[in-house]
């Protein structure tokens, strides 16, 4: 049911399995998984992802961990993801009631939403910056109103191409923090109106004194979903326990029929299906029956396979001619990217053509096409078939 690509480029290796057992399994079988990873653990080499789930580990097991060595590590691992859950909440406030004075809407995204709907403790999920959702259209003043409060944007890119290519920014202040700023709730769906129904089916949350948005939990699990669907050179495993938390906690609110028909509309069927399947060969009966055979019947196009294996597949390797180099590279990253801009994932050949024109002027900076023209010249002689680095 899991494809291989999956399986090889974005669930863990059976070390953080044994992990992922340890904190989500029930009775002993979840002890014995810990166990049989502490007596191949070398504590001096504990890196992430593993140091993010020892939190959660630490909390279900501390009376059992007694004087192993690992204890005093997973209990500072604890109280510093406790403190850093605190500072990111009380950010989140802050930004957020900056924002309501503004008239801008806010939903909270991944880690601060589900610490507060759903972890009861803030120790044991976590999270390095704060996710914020606004209207694509109030994202321009929000940037302002970021800045106003001390919050920098780092470019890798030019703000006017994140705006128009992803679904994203970070923002950093040293007082208060890293804010991811979202004007799309998942990068793979960008299209005008295609965030509707997540602000529409949003429910009210309170953190501190201030009142924003979270998604409903048919939406949670599709947005968890998603993001999960991405390659990493080391495997992010919060994915899957925020799923499983999420599930065993308001399963009975998820439409799961429903989730089926918004992963064919955004075409996710493929992340769904795969993320879905991991979680029911996983944990037991997490996933309704049924689920996975729907989603194995409804067809996927050519052009939503190719997209998905662009998003598992290694940096390295997407879409990269022998013969033509980076600028093949560059025109099926733009292609790809493109496709998120359309419900169908269709284009023509002249709008095709003239996103590529935009897509290179905006990575690069230039303000006109004759700088690009002037650019790619100057490339073209140095390096004939790597035209664009």
């Amino acid at each position: 049911m899991i494809s291989e690509l999956f399986r090889k480029n974005c669930a863990p290796g059976p070390k953080l399995e044994l992990l992922v057992r340890a904190a989500l399994m029930e009775g002993e079988d979840s002890w014995k998984a810990w166990l049989q990873w502490r007596r191949d653990a070398d504590l001096d080499k504990i890196r992430d992802p593993a140091i993010r789930m020892l939190p959660l580990i630490y909390r279900r097991w501390e009376e059992r961990l007694g004087e192993d060595p690992v204890t005093p590590i997973m209990k500072g691992i604890y109280r510093r993801t406790w403190y850093r859950t605190q500072l990111l909440r009380d950010q989140s406030r802050r930004v957020i009631a900056c924002l309501r004075s503004l008239g801008i809407p806010t939903l909270l995204l991944k880690g601060v939403a589900l610490s507060l709907q759903y972890y009861r403790d803030p120790g044991v999920r976590s999270m390095e910056d704060a996710d914020i959702l606004v209207p694509p259209q109030d994202a321009d003043r929000t940037i302002l109103a970021l800045e106003a409060l001390g919050f920098q944007f780092r470019p890798i890119r030019p703000f006017s191409y994140l705006r128009n290519f992803t679904h994203a920014a970070e923002f950093y202040s040293q007082q208060l923090g890293k804010v991811d700023l979202h004007w799309h709730p998942i990068h793979e769906i960008r299209w005008h109106q295609s965030e509707a129904a997540f602000w529409q089916t949003s429910e009210a949350l309170v953190i501190g004194d201030e009142e924003s948005r979270v998604l409903h939990p048919t939406y949670q699990l599709f947005h968890l979903c998603c993001h999960a669907i991405r390659y990493m050179p080391w495997r992010d495993t919060r994915w899957i326990l925020d799923t499983v938390t999420l599930i065993r906690c308001d399963g009975h609110r998820i439409d799961w029929d429903f989730l089926i028909r918004e992963a064919q509309r955004f075409r996710r069927v493929l992340a769904i299906r795969d993320t879905l399947g991991y979680l029911s060969e996983k944990v037991e009966r997490l996933v309704p029956p049924g689920i996975l055979a729907s989603l194995k019947k409804i067809p996927v196009s050519r052009n939503d396979q190719k997209n998905y294996e662009w998003q598992i597949l290694p940096y390295g390797i997407r879409g990269r001619s022998p013969v033509f180099g980076n600028i093949s590279w560059l025109w099926n990253y733009c292609m790809m990217e493109s496709l998120y801009e359309t419900p169908d994932g269709q284009m023509s050949l002249w709008k095709k053509g003239s996103q590529f024109e935009k897509f290179l002027r905006l990575r690069y900076g230039l303000t006109g096409r004759r700088q690009l023209a002037g650019m790619i010249l100057k490339k073209a002689a140095r390096r004939p078939w790597l035209l664009v680095r």
